[in-house]
């Protein structure tokens, strides 16, 4: 650590003064990197081929042609090998922002792989195992923000798309026309990127980060800058602009999509749970289409999702329901759900390492009460453990702890890797894995319905094995458990399969055992699909009472008010349009009868006079 001769290089020329300063944006998420030292090295990462244009390739042993080609990590080590900490960068260099590579899952990849990509290459510190040359870069002094930009080359990151990729079976790549991911600095006018080490672990980047140097900085022997030109103070500052701007730019272009999008999204969650309760005979089917249906989600906006309810949508039925009793409907399409889980080697995901299966036939839930979040109704799933004999070696404890060993739910069955497609496959056909039916049996077919906990990378994973399940005949469902606990809380925030069964009081032990989560999957399952019903019955019966109760208050108060009313008219009428008002009235008041006798003949003088 430090400054090191082995850290900096052969024969360093001098030790770099310290710089006190954070980079630009940081905060306390930011830090945690710097404090942590929970990440190990990865060997395997940093022996990954990287992809790199060979036009990018320098030196005596630089290919002739210029067409794309995969080349080793060596090749990249070697040419930022001999820099010294503080060095200028070589030309040429396209460099991006780091803080742009750690924000990448969430602003760049879709929704159907963000997850699982965050999960296994950035959370918790792990975009720091990846080997990376990191160079600083400050801006202009006249500019007010002085903490320094840390860049990366661009090659390096277009490497460890490609090591996600390898892993993870999917196509990430940088996004067409983000010109922010490739930033060159062609003046040394203007300030130039600089050289300040190479880290594969949070440790040594927070101890690199500490060690920029000020702005001042040279090496010796630099030639001394002369005064920039308008026109490259001008670009320059267009470059550090285009940086600021990276993380806020994709998110302003789709901010009209992603809400238009949203209640689509939630609906078809909405509509998985009730359908496996409609499978389960938990809920009877519609006939009539929700307004929803009828006028197109995905086209409304909430206002007018809201006005079309008002308008005369037709809602399901006031529903009770009572998990002590048995299901009250029939069961809809005669389905065996079926769970798959699949664990992976934590450093190299397309090495799959364990396969977990659960079953649940929704023939063995007839005339058999669910009970509270389905617990009688887990006793009926039946469950497979798999182990790859090929890779029973890897094992994973640095991200999760694995248990292979623990299979709580019977014998772990040991497989080799070439016969994993043809088991998955007949654990999707009779009997089901229903080791209790004879063999002698004639086979019968029946729906499926594919459940799982994030369920797309598991179907990667069947698939990476040599088994397409969604090219099966009688596949007519697949359900989410992540998206179906998402829809019943409101999250915005998917939970994680542990998280989810501590909400329905249950222990998930040991976990990360790929059969142990098959069956705790259908536990989330049956718990959601029964506690949604639950609280939406409990839910309109206490709309019906205070219903109830507010039609009485209004009543109440009516009578209450019609009451007051009278009170207030008595004592207020004049006798009604037939009145004609009466006789003048002396505002001295009423004349006394000596008073009426001296105005009499006061009025008779007067008549006489």
């Amino acid at each position: 650590m430090g400054n090191s001769r082995r850290d900096l290089g052969p024969n360093p020329l001098v030790r770099t003064p310290r710089a006190r300063h954070v980079y630009e944006g940081s905060s306390s998420e930011d830090d945690e990197y710097f404090t942590s030292g929970l990440a190990a090295k990865d060997a395997e990462m940093k022996t990954a081929p990287t992809y790199v244009q060979a036009s990018q390739i320098k030196g005596p042993n630089a290919p002739t042609n210029t067409s794309p080609q995969f080349v080793g990590p060596h090749v990249l080590a070697n040419k930022f090998k001999s820099l010294l900490q503080g060095q200028l960068a070589p030309d040429g260099i396209a460099f991006l922002d780091f803080q742009l590579i750690k924000k990448y899952p969430y602003l760049f990849v879709g929704n159907h792989n963000r997850q699982k990509v965050a999960e296994g290459y950035f959370d918790k510190n792990q975009v720091y195992n990846h080997q990376w040359d990191f160079f600083y870069n400050y801006r202009l002094k006249g500019d007010n923000n002085l903490q320094p930009l840390i860049l990366v080359p661009t090659e390096q990151f277009v490497g460890f798309l490609r090591l996600i990729n390898q892993g993870l079976l999917i196509n990430l790549r940088i996004p067409s026309g983000s010109s922010h991911f490739a930033i060159c600095f062609d003046s040394h006018s203007t300030p130039f990127p600089r050289y300040l080490g190479r880290a594969s672990d949070p440790t040594k980047a927070a101890t690199l980060r500490l060690e920029v140097p000020p702005a001042y900085y040279k090496l010796p022997g630099e030639p001394a800058t002369v005064e920039p030109t308008e026109e490259e103070v001008a670009a320059f500052k267009a470059k550090i602009e285009l940086m600021n701007s990276a993380l806020q730019a994709n998110k302003k272009k789709h901010k009209g999509e992603t809400r238009k999008n949203q209640l689509k999204k939630r609906k078809e969650w909405g509509d998985s749970i009730k359908r496996v309760q409609r499978y389960m005979g938990l809920r009877e089917k519609q006939e009539v289409p929700h307004a929803a249906q009828q006028h197109g989600l995905d086209k409304l906006t909430l206002s007018e999702y809201d006005e079309t309810i008002k308008a005369g949508a037709t809602i399901t039925p006031t529903l009770t329901f009572d998990p002590a009793g048995i299901a009250p409907f029939g069961q809809e399409c005669d389905v065996v759900f079926i769970c798959v889980d699949i664990e992976s080697y934590e450093r190299a995901h397309n090495i799959i390492t364990e396969v977990g299966i659960a079953t649940l036939d929704t023939r063995d839930l007839a005339n058999l009460a669910p009970g509270e979040d389905g617990v009688k109704w887990r006793n009926i799933i039946r469950a497979r453990h798999f182990r790859i004999i090929e890779n029973q070696r890897y094992r994973n404890k640095d991200f999760v702890q694995d248990c292979p060993e623990s299979f709580d739910y019977g014998e772990s069955e040991w497989i080799k890797l070439e016969d994993a497609s043809s088991v998955i496959s007949s654990c999707f056909k009779w009997p089901f894995s229903n080791l209790h039916l004879s063999l002698e049996d004639e086979p019968e077919k029946r729906n499926i319905v594919l459940v799982g906990h994030d369920l797309a990378g598991d179907i990667e994973y069947m698939r990476k094995l040599g088994y397409n399940v969604l090219n099966l005949a009688t596949l007519v469902d697949h359900v989410d458990t992540k998206s179906m606990w998402q829809y019943h809380t409101r999250d915005h925030s998917p939970r994680k399969l542990v998280r989810i069964l501590a909400e329905l009081g249950l222990i998930g032990w040991h976990p990360h055992n790929a059969g142990n989560d098959a069956v705790y999957a259908l536990h989330a399952m049956l718990g959601t699909a029964i506690r949604h019903l639950v609280v939406r019955s409990d839910g309109e019966k206490m709309k019906n009472d205070m219903r109830a109760e507010a039609k009485s208050k209004i009543a109440k108060a009516i009578e209450d008010a019609e009451k007051l009313a009278k009170e207030r008219e008595l004592g207020w009428s004049s006798g009604g349009e037939g009145s004609d008002g009466g006789a003048p009235v002396n505002p001295a008041g009423p004349l006394s009868a000596s008073q009426k006798a001296a105005s009499k003949s006061t009025l008779l003088r007067k008549t006489s006079d």
